[in-house]
This record gives C-alpha cells, structure tokens and sequence, in this order.
C-alpha cells in the first residue's frame, strides 16, 4: 500500500469515493461472484473509517448508486465526479491498481477490461 492510501493520509470524503469506484467496478461486467464480492469488502474494511458508519453500512448506500449508472455516460460521470475528490498521481495510481486487481480476482471479462481503460483514462493515468 502507498503512503498515499494509508487511512490516515485521507479524508472520509476519499475514503468514500475510493469505495464507490470499486462498488462500481465489480457491476462492469454485470455478473457478481462470490470473490469479487470477498475482495470487495476486504478491499473497503482496509481502506480505514473516520466517522462512525461502518464501511459495511457504507457499501450498502454504495451499491444503489453503482447500480443507477447504467450508460457509458453515467459511469463516466460517477467516476469523474470521484476522481475528483482524489489529492494526487499516487493515490490515483492506487486506486486504479485495487481496482484492476479486484477486476482480476476472478478472471478479466471485456466489459471489464473497458471500464479498466475508462478509469484509467478518468484518473489521468
């Protein structure tokens, strides 16, 4: 893990964001398996919380959202409007590997190799 991920280098605000782009990454392909799902959460309980929500009630908010971007645009937006809440090239550069590496976790489909490219495209990557 980079500096920049560590809990304590980030703000809530980054915290939530960085989970709504994995929330939203294991719906690319529109299929949900089990890993993905243990990674996902593994993923989310390490990124560390600063308020008192729990990030598993935090993952239960993010999903809806995740599941309303259902058009290209939308995703576009829903990431861009993230992205924008991450500090720098680092933190950006981390997310975008958690990200691809929660993809990998069972197997890379097309659809999400393309929402790979779009987010790494959104973070300036």
């Amino acid at each position: 893990m980079l500096e920049a991920m560590k809990p304590q280098n980030m703000i809530q605000t980054q915290t939530k964001a960085i989970a709504d782009i994995l929330v939203l990454a294991i719906y690319a392909d529109g299929h949900l398996s089990l890993l993905e799902d243990e990674h996902l959460k593994t993923k989310i309980d390490n990124l560390g919380w600063h308020e008192s929500m729990a990030p598993s009630y935090y993952l239960n908010l993010s999903i809806p959202k995740a599941r309303e971007a259902n058009t290209r645009e939308k995703v576009t937006a829903f990431l861009e409007a993230r992205a924008n809440l991450l500090e720098n090239r680092d933190q950006k550069a981390e997310v975008y590997r958690n990200t691809v590496d929660l993809l990998k976790s069972d197997g890379l489909t097309e659809e999400e190799s393309e929402f790979a490219g779009l987010l790494k495209s959104t973070l300036d990557l």
